[in-house]
């Protein structure tokens, strides 16, 4: 009888063993579920308050399966608003409206960390509703109309449009008649009939065709009235300037040599739009904050002077056009400044809140 070699023994019952771990899936304990974790915090409370009227607002925590519950009696919530006319106890949540707008209420949370939830909160007459919107031309809507009026009756309710075309009412009945106007356009009149806070956007339209300005202009500023700030000639300036237009955009190019330019090129050039009467132009002044840290806020109109200082134009033009070409009234300053390497530009007083003709007539 033939004996078995102990080594090929070995090597069956290996392979056995084997056969048996791959035919035998590990066992898998089944993993505990992760807790929920805080996600966001929900403010609970009315959205729309009377001005005088009280309301309590209370913090929920958000987790991350959705579950929305109110934190611990423990945890630390902090309460502010974000204007004055909705007041509210830093501990408390309770929370009084003053006057009619708007503010937005934050609750702070400390719980594993710290949260936040922000709640817009509206404060208007019962029965009366909030109405914003844009006002924009009708031919170019991307045209934004500044200095719109914007009027509800009845009320009288009256506003005018900010530099983006917007506006915000606060109070407006049910049944109302909504009127915008606004110079160069004709007027639109509308029925309103709200049941909530609602958005009503305008588009304008022109009463003719638009103007077409293009070309070489001389632009002359003058300041009326005493302004002991500044001498007779830096009062009454003029510049070659050339005009070009795209649609309802203006540009105006400055084209003599003796501007003060930034990196940019700016400084001797500003912008405006045009409609079928006349145009508007803004002309910006130096922002101490942008232009020392960011280096921007440079204005767009900077004479150099004969004692180096900086002439600066700045406001807005409103114009109408007749035969001698444009003329209106600059709402701003004529000043001077200085400007140094490294340091913020420093003002050497000018004419403020004085008369100043701004005229564009042709060459």
């Amino acid at each position: 009888m033939r004996r078995r070699s102990p080594v090929r023994g070995w090597l069956l019952a290996a392979v056995a063993a084997l056969t048996l771990t791959c035919d035998d899936p590990p066992s898998r304990m089944p993993t505990s579920p992760s807790t929920p974790t805080v996600a966001g915090v929900e403010i609970i409370g009315p959205d729309t308050l009377a001005p005088g009227q009280t309301a309590q607002y209370s913090a929920a925590v958000r987790l991350s399966d959705g579950t929305i519950k109110a934190p611990s009696p423990d945890t630390l919530v902090t309460w502010r608003s974000s204007r004055p006319n909705v007041q509210v106890g830093q501990d408390t949540g309770l929370a009084t409206a003053a006057g009619a707008g708007e503010a937005a209420l934050t609750a702070e949370v400390v719980t594993g960390g710290v949260r936040r939830g922000t709640k817009e909160i509206v404060v208007v007459p019962d029965g009366t509703y909030r109405l914003v919107g844009v006002i924009s031309d009708a031919e170019y809507p991307e045209l934004r109309i500044a200095a719109a009026r914007v009027e509800v009756t009845p009320g009288p309710l009256v506003t005018t449009t900010g530099s983006d075309g917007t506006y915000r009412l606060y109070g407006v009945p049910p049944d109302a008649e909504l009127s915008v106007s606004a110079d160069g356009y004709l007027p639109v009149v509308r029925s309103l009939h709200l049941d909530r806070h609602a958005a009503e956007h305008v588009e304008l339209s022109l009463p003719a065709p638009r103007l077409a300005i293009s070309g070489p202009y001389t632009l002359s500023i003058d300041v009326d009235g005493p302004c002991s700030e500044l001498s007779e000639e830096q009062r009454h300036r003029t510049y070659d300037a050339l005009v070009t237009q795209d649609g309802f955009r203006l540009d105006v190019a400055l084209t003599e040599p003796r501007f003060r330019l930034d990196g940019s090129g700016k400084g001797d050039r500003f912008s405006g739009t045009v409609n079928s009467t006349g145009a508007t132009f803004q002309l910006d002044s130096f922002s101490y904050y942008y232009y020392f840290y960011y280096t921007f806020g440079y204005p767009q109109v900077a004479e150099v002077l004969s004692d180096d200082t900086i002439l600066v134009i700045a406001g807005r033009a409103t114009t109408t056009s007749s035969g001698a070409g444009l003329s209106g009234t600059l709402s701003g300053s004529v000043s001077r400044w200085v400007v140094e390497s490294g340091r913020p530009p420093r003002s050497l007083g000018g004419c403020f809140s004085r008369p100043i003709r701004f005229t564009l007539t042709p060459r």
